[in-house]
């Protein structure tokens, strides 16, 4: 199977042939653009299934949620979920295409979700950025077009 077969994920993209079993590809580790390195070691904090060494302990936990919200649903509980050990006995709390989660667990995983978007935009814009200037070094004289950003004060963003 090509490359072009296969589906390409942010947690892949880094090694040969798409293949967490492969090396890192060379354009990244002969890279001396540390941004594009901080975005994979973010990648790292990702859960795989196959592979299972991530760096973030709340890593399979995002992994199963994501996967219920995909697949079926994710049923947010206010109070406690008790749990049973006998999963043949149904009762009000379970059934088995949900994935229980409590509010407060449901919030901190979206925000831990948002912070780790948050960086991975960051390490993105910023590495791109010192790619085009290290483009920019070594072919002085092509051309370039800039685009002007405005300026948002605080006060209108809230």
């Amino acid at each position: 199977m090509n490359i072009n077969e296969r589906q390409i994920y942010f947690r892949t993209i880094w090694y040969e042939n798409c293949d967490r079993t492969n090396p890192v590809r060379s354009i990244f580790v002969d890279s001396k653009n540390s941004p594009f390195r901080g975005l994979f070691w973010l990648s790292k904090d990702l859960f795989d299934p196959t592979v299972q060494d991530v760096m973030e302990p709340e890593a399979r936990s995002l992994y199963l949620a994501r996967n219920k919200l995909e697949h079926s649903y994710l049923k947010v509980h206010e109070i406690a979920v008790p749990r049973t050990r006998d999963e043949s006995v149904p009762n009000l709390w379970t059934d088995r295409l949900a994935y229980p989660v409590q509010r407060e667990m449901f919030e901190a995983m979206t925000l831990h979700v948002f912070r780790l978007a948050r960086a991975a935009l960051i390490y993105l814009s910023l590495g791109v950025h010192r790619e085009e200037q290290r483009r920019n070094k070594a072919n002085p004289k092509t051309r370039k077009v800039s685009m002007k950003l405005g300026v948002w004060r605080d006060a209108w963003k809230r």
